[in-house]
């Protein structure tokens, strides 16, 4: 019997991300550590693959995970659980909006930060409203200061500063007027967050086709990820837009949810980042299932049709590997394979609608 050779192409050690082949002496192409899940956003020292070079690493990380973990949604979960960037530091959850229960309704920010401790920071203002006048609103020191530089304009002029609660002619005069003057203590925030949803979408997607690619080719080797399939998803990380993304299944579909849950197949935790790959005769699918499923869950079909780089004989029997990322505290990484999920996952299929069954069995 003969062996079949593989193409040189597929042979070659290439990034998953570009197509280029690796080289050991170039310092842009050699080989690196790719967090397949940032460990910025709750990822792995243990969950990573080595088939990506610096230069697409370096232009991944800042073009989608670094856009991914500032989404707002990303970082309420980066909070909640202490997940530091690069920097070392777990983002504050900052939101603007206004004080209701103050008349003039001060601008303000409320901050969440990362011990969960709120704070409401007044906006400072200084507004001027005539030749000479101005409404100052903040907190005592904000005031005491624009004040002072107040003071200090009117003495070099010859003059006095005057206020509704009295003059001022010396520093000594600026605390008796703070002292005297309303303060206005507002207990009623009304915050507005404002975000594209289309940018939001654009952003999640782009990041969970990163992880279908790099699950793809973990699972079904450089035979797929360098084939038709492997390249629609390398393509899709590269789309400008939405419209130009052309990969099978969806990025954000809850019903899928459902079906998985209830075939007892998985169970996701809000503290874990859960992967399903699965595959029955020629169709595999992913499903990515990020902190608990909260941001949505994702199931995408990966093709194992094409006869371009189809190999031997496709296995008929039912294949499934969870990948889990549990905990993010630790930074550790559990990548098992369950004895029951064949099981389950056949016990699901048996249970389809024939439309359904024929569309994962074809």
């Amino acid at each position: 019997m003969v062996e079949k050779k593989k193409r040189k192409f597929i042979s070659e050690e290439r990034c998953i991300y570009s197509g280029i082949k690796m080289e050991d002496s170039d310092k842009n192409l050699k080989k690196s550590v790719e967090h397949i899940i940032p460990l910025s956003v709750g990822g792995s020292n243990a969950f990573v693959t080595r088939d990506v070079s610096v230069q697409s690493n370096n232009t991944i990380g800042a073009r989608i995970d670094k856009e991914f973990g500032c989404l707002f949604l990303v970082a309420l979960q980066r909070n909640k659980y202490k997940l530091t960037g690069h920097r070392g530091a777990v983002p504050d959850i900052k939101i603007d909006g206004k004080i209701t229960d103050i008349s003039s309704q001060p601008h303000a920010t409320m901050i969440v930060d990362k011990n969960g401790e709120m704070k409401i920071h007044l906006e400072k203002i200084q507004h001027k409203i005539g030749e000479e006048e101005f409404i100052i609103h903040g907190d005592e020191n904000w005031v005491k200061y624009i004040l002072e530089a107040r003071l200090k304009q009117a003495l070099s002029k010859g003059d006095i500063l005057k206020t509704p609660y009295g003059s001022i002619s010396k520093e000594e005069d600026i605390k008796a007027v703070i002292d005297v003057a309303p303060k206005e203590g507002g207990s009623k925030f009304q915050g507005e967050i404002r975000f594209s949803l289309d940018e939001y979408h654009k952003i999640l997607s782009k990041f969970i086709f990163k992880i279908a690619l790099c699950i793809g080719h973990i699972t079904l080797g450089p035979a797929w990820t360098f084939g038709p399939d492997g390249n629609k998803f390398r393509s899709a990380l590269n789309a400008k837009n939405n419209s130009d993304i052309r990969v099978t299944g969806s990025p954000q579909v809850d019903t899928t949810k459902e079906l998985f849950i209830s075939s007892g197949m998985v169970k996701l935790a809000p503290n874990r980042h859960t992967i399903v790959f699965s595959r029955i005769g020629n169709s595999a699918s992913v499903l990515i299932a990020l902190f608990g499923g909260c941001l949505g869950v994702s199931l995408l079909a990966l093709s194992l049709n094409a006869k371009k780089y189809r190999q031997g004989k496709t296995r008929q029997n039912v294949e499934a590997v969870v990948f889990s990322v549990d905990g993010f505290d630790g930074r550790k990484s559990s990548h098992f394979s369950k004895n029951d999920i064949s099981y389950q996952l056949q016990k699901m299929i048996d249970n389809l609608p024939p439309e359904e069954k024929r569309r994962f069995t074809s």
